[in-house]
C-alpha cells in the first residue's frame, strides 16, 4: 500500500482505500459546494474580472468575491486553498483531575485562526475536554460573527472553517446543503481520515506539502500552506505523533499549562532529572518496560528538534500572542528546513555536514556572506521555477493587494512573523525584486488597514509614500460600518461621524464603493458630493465641522500624505498609527491639540447616546495626544525658553484651520496647555510687554492709606 494512502481501521468496513490527496480535495470542495452555472460556457452570465476570473454564486444567492483562494476546477467544482491550518490533538482518557484554563485556549484559539485568513481547524469530534473546548469556541465565533442566522459553512464570509477528521464516513460532498444547516448546534465540516495518529500525520504531511497564493492570481505565486499542530493535554500517542511531525519539519505549538504530555514534554526540555516521577503523575497510570523506552525514546527525539517548537503559557500569556508565536514557529521550520535534519533531509545533511568538515576555518565566500537572494520568500519561488528578476517587474502594485478585508490586530502583540503571512512575504518580495518605492504603497495600505504597526514604521522610514487614492479604500475598509443598517442606529463611529456632518461622512467612507459601482450598472451607487470632490477634503470638512471652524480663506498649501493618514487614523481610533503618523508631520504642537480636541469632541458625542466604552476610548486617546503636547513644550522650555515661548504664537494652517497652539487651546478649553509655563510668560509678554511688575504705587497706596 502507498504511504499516501489511508485505509479502513475497521476490519468489517467495506469503505475502499483513499488516499490523502482525495480526502484534501473533498474538504475543499465540501466547505464550498459552488457549482459552474449552467448555460455559462461562454462566460456571458458571470462578469469576467481583469484576471480572467469569473464571479460565482454561493447556493444562498450572494455573490462569491474574486479570491485568489477559490479555484475552479475542470469539474466546474469551486476549490479552495486555507491560508492557515490548525491541526488540534491531545484528547485522551484522564487519570488525573487536573483542570485547566481552556476558556483562554478558546478564546487564544478563534483570535489566532481570525488573524491567519481563510483558516481551517482540524479536530475529532468526541465528548472529551479538546473537543468540547474546540467546539464550544466556535460557537461563540458563530454567535459573534452571524448571529442567531447562522450561515451554511460554505459562505465566504465564514473565514474559519472547524473540520472534524472523525466523521462517520467519508463522503462526497453534496450541491444541496440540508434544510436544517441553520438550525443546528455547531456547523462543520465532517471527513473521517481514520482513528490513528499515524494516518492523522500523513494528512498532516500532505497538507504541509500543499500551496496556497496569497497574491493576485495573475502573479501566479505559490508559497507552502502554513500548518501547525496545536497540543493540549495528550497522552502517549500524543507524544509519539509530535515526535513524528516534528521529523517531518511541521511545527508544534504547546499549551503549557494544559497538563499530562504537554506539560510532560516542556518539563523534560527543560530538566530531565524528574522525569520518570513527572510522568508517572502525569499520566496516572502503570508504565511498563515498552510504554517506558516508547515514552523516553520519543522524548529524545522531541528535545533534538525543540527549536520548532512553539510554547504559549494558558496561566501568563494574553490570547492575543497565540498569532505570533504560531508565526514565528512555522516561519521558523521554513527557513531552517535544509538545516535540521528530517527523515528526507537526513542523508542531505549528512553530505553537507562532511563537505563543512572540509572547508574549515576557510574564509567564507563573497556570495555566501550576502543575504540578498536568500530570502524565505526567495527561496520558494525559485523552488517553483519561478524566475522573479525578469517577472515581477512587470507587474503592477495593485497585484500585491489583499483580497480580502484584513483582521485588525493589537500592535501591543504583533510581530513581523504575526498571521496572516501575506505582510511576511510581500515585503521580502519586494525588498528582493528593489521595488520597494514603487509597489510599496500597496503594502503600506494593507499595513494600515491591519493595524500593522512595525510594518508601517519600516516602510514609513524607507520612504515608501503613502497614495492619496488609496485613501477612499482605507476609510471604507476601518471607519464605514460593515454589514449595520441604518435603522436602527448602529452606534459605531461612522454613525456618530454622520450625526455630526452626514454628507462629508458618507462621501468619505463610501467613494470607494460607488466607484467599483460605476463598472457594474445593476449595483451603482449615488454619491452624496460631486465624484470630483477628495475623500481627503471631505475628511478635513467633517474635522473642521466638529471643532465649527471655518475653512481658511488663505492659499491652498501642498499637503502631505502623512497629515491625511494621521486624520484617518484619528477617525478610525488607531492609537499606534496616530502617534507614528504626528511623529512625521509637520506643526506637532498645534496638530497634536487639534487631534486632542477632535477626539474629545467625539468623545463627548458617544456619551450623549449612551456608547461609554467608545467614548472612554476616546478619551482616553485625547488624554495621550494632550499630554504628548505638554510634554513637547516641556522639552522645549528646558532646551531652548526663548524658542518654546515664541512658539506658542506661531500661527500654522492644519486641515484648513488657521491658528496659533495658545489661541488654539483658550479656544477649546484646553486649560493645561493654557496654565503651562509658556503660555503664561508668552502672555506676559504681550499683556505687559516684557515690563516687570511695578510695586512702587503699590505701597504708596497702603503707606497712606489709600
Amino acid at each position: 500500500m502507498s504511504t499516501d494512502e489511508i485505509s479502513p481501521t475497521n476490519e468489517n468496513d467495506s469503505r475502499p482505500v483513499t488516499t490523502v490527496d482525495a480526502l484534501w480535495n473533498f474538504i475543499r470542495i465540501d466547505i464550498n459546494a459552488y457549482t459552474k452555472p449552467e448555460g455559462n460556457q461562454s462566460g456571458t452570465q458571470n462578469q469576467t474580472t481583469s484576471s480572467g476570473a469569473q464571479n460565482q454564486t454561493s447556493p444562498n444567492g450572494a455573490d462569491i468575491p474574486k479570491n485568489i483562494l477559490y479555484g475552479q476546477g475542470d469539474d466546474g467544482k469551486m476549490y479552495s486553498t486555507p491560508t492557515m491550518v490548525f491541526s488540534v490533538i491531545g484528547d485522551s482518557d484522564s487519570f488525573v483531575p487536573r483542570p485547566w484554563p481552556t476558556t483562554l485556549f478558546q478564546t487564544a484559539l478563534i483570535e489566532a485562526a481570525k488573524s491567519g485568513g481563510e483558516t481551517w481547524i482540524l479536530f475529532r469530534k468526541n465528548k472529551k475536554v479538546v473537543s468540547n473546548a474546540i467546539q464550544e469556541a466556535y460557537r461563540h465565533y458563530e454567535s459573534m460573527e452571524f448571529g442567531i442566522e447562522k450561515n451554511e459553512i460554505e459562505d465566504p464570509q465564514r473565514h474559519i472553517k472547524l473540520i472534524n477528521i472523525a466523521g462517520n464516513m467519508i463522503h462526497q460532498p453534496s450541491d444541496n446543503p440540508p434544510e436544517n444547516s441553520k438550525t443546528c448546534e455547531t456547523i462543520y465540516n465532517e471527513i473521517n481520515i481514520g482513528e490513528t495518529e499515524d494516518q492523522l500525520l500523513k494528512f498532516e504531511k500532505h497538507i504541509s506539502k500543499q500551496e496556497v497564493s496569497f497574491f493576485n492570481p495573475k502573479m501566479n505565486i505559490k508559497m507552502p500552506v502554513p500548518i501547525a499542530i496545536i497540543v493540549c493535554e495528550g497522552d502517549l500517542n500524543t507524544i509519539e505523533h509530535i515526535a513524528k511531525a516534528l521529523n517531518e519539519n511541521i511545527p508544534v505549538i504547546i499549551m503549557k499549562g494544559s497538563g499530562k504530555a504537554a506539560d510532560l514534554i516542556l518539563d523534560f526540555i527543560d530538566n530531565n532529572d524528574e522525569f520518570c516521577k513527572k510522568a508517572s503523575i502525569s499520566f496516572g497510570i502503570q508504565f511498563d518496560t515498552h510504554k517506558y523506552n516508547l515514552l523516553l525514546s520519543c522524548l529524545k527525539d522531541i528535545i533534538i528538534h525543540k527549536d520548532r517548537i512553539g510554547v504559549f503559557d494558558l496561566n501568563q500569556d494574553d490570547p492575543l500572542k497565540l498569532s505570533n508565536i504560531v508565526g514565528e514557529t512555522v516561519v521558523s521550520c521554513w527557513s531552517m528546513e535544509h538545516v535540521i535534519k528530517t527523515t528526507e533531509k537526513t542523508q542531505d545533511n549528512q553530505e553537507n555536514n562532511e563537505s563543512i568538515s572540509k572547508i574549515g576555518s576557510s574564509p567564507i565566500p563573497e556570495d555566501v556572506r550576502t543575504l540578498t537572494g536568500f530570502s524565505l520568500t526567495w527561496k520558494f519561488l525559485l523552488k517553483n521555477s519561478v524566475s522573479p528578476e525578469t517577472k515581477f517587474p512587470k507587474k503592477s502594485r495593485e497585484d500585491f493587494k489583499m483580497e480580502s478585508r484584513p483582521y485588525v490586530l493589537n500592535p501591543k502583540y504583533s510581530t513581523p512573523t504575526s498571521l496572516p503571512l501575506y505582510f511576511y512575504f510581500v515585503y521580502q518580495l519586494l525588498q528582493e525584486t528593489e521595488r520597494l518605492e514603487e509597489c510599496g504603497p500597496t503594502l503600506l495600505l494593507e499595513a494600515l488597514k491591519a493595524n500593522r504597526c512595525d510594518y508601517v514604521r519600516v516602510l514609513l522610514a524607507k520612504g515608501v509614500n503613502f497614495k492619496r487614492d488609496d485613501l477612499p479604500e482605507l476609510y471604507e475598509q476601518t471607519v464605514a460600518c460593515e454589514g449595520c443598517k441604518e435603522e436602527p442606529p448602529c452606534l459605531h463611529i461612522e454613525w456618530i461621524l454622520k450625526e455630526l456632518e452626514k454628507d462629508a461622512t458618507i462621501h468619505m467612507c463610501h467613494t470607494y464603493s460607488f466607484v467599483k459601482s460605476l463598472n457594474d450598472p445593476e449595483k451603482q451607487l449615488k454619491p452624496s458630493n460631486p465624484p470630483d470632490i477628495l475623500v481627503s477634503d471631505s475628511a478635513e470638512a467633517l474635522c473642521r465641522t466638529i471643532l465649527r471652524y471655518e475653512k481658511c480663506g488663505c492659499a491652498a498649501e501642498k499637503r502631505s500624505t502623512i497629515s491625511d493618514i494621521l486624520l484617518w487614523a484619528i477617525f478610525a481610533n488607531r492609537k499606534e498609527l496616530a502617534e507614528i503618523c504626528w511623529l512625521r508631520s509637520e506643526n506637532h504642537l498645534l496638530t497634536g491639540l487639534v487631534c486632542s480636541a477632535i477626539l474629545k469632541k467625539l468623545s463627548k458625542k458617544a456619551n450623549n447616546v449612551k456608547e461609554q466604552i467608545l467614548s472612554n476610548d476616546l478619551e482616553e486617546h485625547s488624554k495621550m495626544f494632550e499630554q504628548r503636547c505638554i510634554a513637547l513644550m516641556n522639552s522645549m522650555y528646558n532646551e531652548n525658553t526663548k524658542h518654546a515661548i515664541d512658539l506658542m504664537d506661531d500661527e500654522a494652517h492644519v486641515w484648513g484651520i488657521h491658528s496659533s497652539p495658545l489661541t488654539f487651546a483658550y479656544e477649546n478649553f484646553m486649560y493645561d496647555v493654557v496654565a503651562h509655563t509658556s503660555s503664561q510668560k508668552n502672555m506676559n509678554k504681550l499683556w505687559y510687554n516684557k515690563l516687570p511688575p511695578d510695586l512702587k504705587p503699590f505701597l504708596k497706596g497702603k503707606i497712606h492709606g489709600l
